[in-house]
């Protein structure tokens, strides 16, 4: 059986919109994380600060929440990545990539208790056991 061309061109057409798809799925997913927790048992919100290469974003926390950030792919190599609660306690974390996943706990005194910092590709698809 003979394939004309045409049809080949509508197969390499169809599997190759599959691929893209596929890829692009891909990257989306597999940026590095950046996962801010904040504890279940605090009152009221916490406010915090994130800048990352200039770009500010400005947000809260409720009680229990945790939100999250994708990194870039390839960061430049002077990138830079602050993490700040600048209106409750003054903490702050600086972060250098490269990392795979970053965890953030805030505490319900509105204070860092602790950073984990994963480098292993798969790290960032799973949340932390402890």
């Amino acid at each position: 059986m003979q394939l004309s061309l045409k049809t080949a061109v509508k197969k390499f057409r169809k599997y190759s919109f599959r691929i893209l798809i596929l890829w692009i799925l891909f990257w989306y997913f597999c940026r590095p994380v950046l996962v801010i927790h904040y504890a279940p048992d605090a009152i009221e919100e916490v406010g915090y600060f994130l800048l990352v290469n200039n770009n500010t974003d400005k947000d809260a926390l409720s009680p229990g929440e945790k939100s999250r950030y994708y990194m870039d792919m390839f960061p430049e190599p002077n990138s830079l990545i602050i993490f700040s609660l600048p209106a409750t306690s003054r903490d702050g974390v600086e972060l250098t990539p490269p990392f795979s996943r970053v965890d953030i706990y805030v505490d319900a005194g509105h204070t860092i208790t602790r950073t984990r910092i994963s480098h292993g590709f798969f790290e960032r698809f799973y949340e932390p056991d402890d």
